[in-house]
């Protein structure tokens, strides 16, 4: 299986959910796939990944930042995430302030809004 057919779930919560997004994706990758000429293998892989699991329900979007950015930094070549990133356990406060720190950092000096004024 072609690793551009994954799609992996990342779930701090690991709830039952509709994910409304999934038919229109689903739809998106069939259409490409027609539009190159290519009837085969267009069908989405729906994985849903390990990952560490929040202790409340108010930490999902440091959760979401972290995620990203362990994928981007850590896990950028990876074949298969269901093996590179299966930890369970919580962000630790430290982990969890890095992430804090580097988007802050990021969008401070990557935006053209001055907070200054």
């Amino acid at each position: 299986m072609s690793i551009l057919r994954k799609v992996y779930i990342f779930d701090s919560m690991q709830k039952k959910r509709n994910l409304m997004i999934k038919n229109q994706l689903n739809l998106a990758f069939r259409t490409y796939k027609a539009q190159n000429g290519k009837s085969k293998g267009t069908k989405l892989n729906w994985i849903a990944a390990q990952c560490p699991q929040q202790p409340g329900s108010l930490e999902c979007g440091y959760y979401v930042m972290r995620f990203m950015y362990d994928i981007f930094t850590k896990h950028r070549d990876s074949q298969d995430l269901t093996t590179d990133y299966s930890r369970t356990k919580p962000f630790s406060f430290e982990e969890i302030n890095e992430v804090k720190e580097f988007w802050a950092d990021y969008f401070l000096t990557n935006s053209d809004v001055n907070l200054a004024s």
